[in-house]
């Protein structure tokens, strides 16, 4: 027994050894789990931080991104800013949609432009456009905005078709316009002068309304009226012609060297374009033109009012009138309301009995233009034309696209 003591005592030092050691090494865990309960989640934001700069670096070999781009980039995560994606396949997908809009919207503009064409001629005398009323009435005709051939308060189309078939109904019992025009062209506001006058035919009266605004080619279509009446407040009167104009930017061109060749035949041909000065030959033929539809606006407007062309050039300088001024220089018959003018047409026909039918120029799916196509896709594509500061100064200065020669009141 005495002889195994020693080895006992070995075992139970060495056992003893093992166990301080293991709590050394329970010691040494139990304090560092305690230092990552401490500081455990500045550990994990370190080792994060390591990892993506890492990764950051790797990325920044790879597609050799620039460092202050880098910069920039940290500055924004830091600041809590999502960065805008650059993708060019995000970018792709976006023309690709955009364009699938555009091709859709060709192809629905050219089938009902084609429809239109097809189904509503211009040699049908009765257009599918105009519905007019079975029960005896006066048509109250309504010419708004500047008289060409198509905008979006004017069509010229419908209102020469409306007119005929006002003619040809027997329910109809008069035609009362209501103008609202700064004028427009010689042309449109002569051929609906002339309308006016073959409906008279008919033995119907006419007359005319001249609301806020009846000036130069609206007062020109007021006077086919057997009666024009004006509201007080009413501008009316700019009895004269503007043939055209011209913006001549050849010196400015010619100061940045900007050269523009137009190649014609003709001398005159190139008249009135922007890089051609205006010659005294070319303003000799378009005053010609101007002369030629001022003698046309005279002469109707003389028999209109029973005067003589010459008691109307003293009247007709291009000036506007008041109502007041209208009516002292005899332009005009009466100064009243709309509803009191409705009541004298009444009288006038003797007949009380009369509905008062508006007729407005329809805009519906065939009527879809154009610019309305244009804007569309602009709207949905995201496209957008600016002009120039110097093309949105020409503009603001000059006239609106409308024909020329032209029966037109600009008030700025």
């Amino acid at each position: 027994m005495s002889e195994n003591l020693p080895p006992e005592e070995t075992t139970s030092q060495e056992t003893v050894t093992h166990t301080d050691q293991l709590k050394d090494t329970v010691t040494t865990d139990t304090e560092a789990f305690g230092t990552f309960n401490t500081s455990g989640t500045q550990q994990q934001i370190s080792r994060n931080k390591a990892d993506q700069v890492s990764s950051e670096e790797a990325e920044k070999m790879s597609q050799g991104t620039s460092e202050q781009q880098w910069d920039e980039r940290d500055q924004t995560r830091e600041s809590g800013i999502q960065p805008q994606s650059n993708n060019p396949s995000s970018f792709k997908k976006k023309n690709r949609a955009g364009l699938f809009v555009l091709i859709v919207l060709c192809v629905f503009f050219l089938f009902f432009s084609v429809k239109k064409t097809t189904l509503f001629s211009d040699n049908n005398l009765l257009s599918p456009h105009v519905a007019i009323s079975t029960a005896p009435h006066i048509a109250v005709l309504h010419i708004e905005g500047v008289i060409e051939e198509l905008n979006d308060t004017y069509d010229q189309v419908w209102l020469i078709n409306t007119i005929r078939s006002l003619k040809e109904s027997s329910q109809n019992k008069g035609i009362l316009l209501y103008i609202d025009s700064p004028g427009g062209g010689v042309y449109e506001s002569d051929e609906v002068y002339l309308e006016l006058m073959d409906y008279k035919t008919s033995g119907k009266p006419v007359w005319a309304y001249l609301g806020p605004m009846a000036a130069s080619g609206g007062y020109y279509i007021a006077s086919a009226a057997d009666h024009i009446t004006a509201n007080r407040n009413t501008l009316t009167g700019s009895i004269g012609v503007i043939a055209g104009e011209s913006v001549d930017l050849s010196e400015l061109m010619e100061k940045y060297g900007i050269r523009i060749t137009t190649f014609t035949a003709g001398a005159n041909k190139n008249m009135l374009n922007i890089n051609s000065p205006v010659t005294p030959e070319h303003a000799q033929i378009m005053q010609s033109i101007a002369d030629e539809a001022y003698e046309q606006f005279v002469g109707i407007v003389a028999e209109s009012r029973n005067k003589t062309t010459e008691e109307i050039k003293e009247l007709a300088d291009g000036r506007i009138y008041t109502a007041q001024q209208a009516l002292k220089n005899g332009l005009i018959d009466s100064i009243h309301t709309f509803d009191q003018c409705m009541y004298e047409i009444t009288a006038y026909i003797e007949d009380d009995t009369v509905e008062f039918i508006d007729y407005y120029p329809q805009q519906d799916l065939w009527d879809f233009s154009l610019i309305d196509f244009l804007d569309i896709t602009k709207m949905l594509t995201g496209f957008s034309n600016q002009n120039s500061p110097l093309m949105e100064h020409i503009q603001k200065h000059t006239l609106p696209d409308i024909s020329y020669p032209a029966y037109y009141y600009k008030a700025k």
